[in-house]
């Protein structure tokens, strides 16, 4: 394994909290939900890509890390992600930045980062088939 960037952490400590696993395929990226749920069919799905994956876990991390957010900023309406990790930084009190901290750090990571994540410098199991 190459030397890890920041985002590459990141991206497995989010793997890690939603509870998926990173598989490498033949035939590309997949995921494995380790609480057995496969919403959506999701480990059937393969990616090309960081950019793919994080994509796809969407609803997840809508889930885990934005409704939170959400709720304590009491941001109202927002366009995207990236606008709400603004407001969140710019508005929230000194201890709910503290409280958020891991949080705003994976919103960046999705918003400003998911490019500079290289699958292969994560934590993967490899399945033949």
């Amino acid at each position: 394994m190459n030397k890890r960037n920041r985002w590459e952490e990141l991206f497995d400590e989010l793997l890690d909290l939603i509870e998926f696993r990173l598989i490498k395929y033949p035939d590309g990226w997949g995921l494995v939900d380790r609480q057995g749920a496969n919403l959506g069919d999701i480990e059937s799905d393969r990616f090309d890509s960081s950019v793919t994956l994080i994509d796809r876990l969407e609803v997840y991390v809508r889930d885990y890390i934005v409704s939170d957010i959400e709720e304590d900023c009491d941001c109202g309406e927002y366009h995207d992600w990236s606008e709400l990790l603004e407001f969140a930084k710019e508005t929230m009190a000194p201890e709910d930045l503290e409280r958020y901290h891991f949080d705003l750090e994976i919103l960046d990571m999705i918003c400003n980062h998911p490019s500079e994540v290289n699958l292969e410098n994560c934590f993967f199991d490899r399945e033949e088939r």
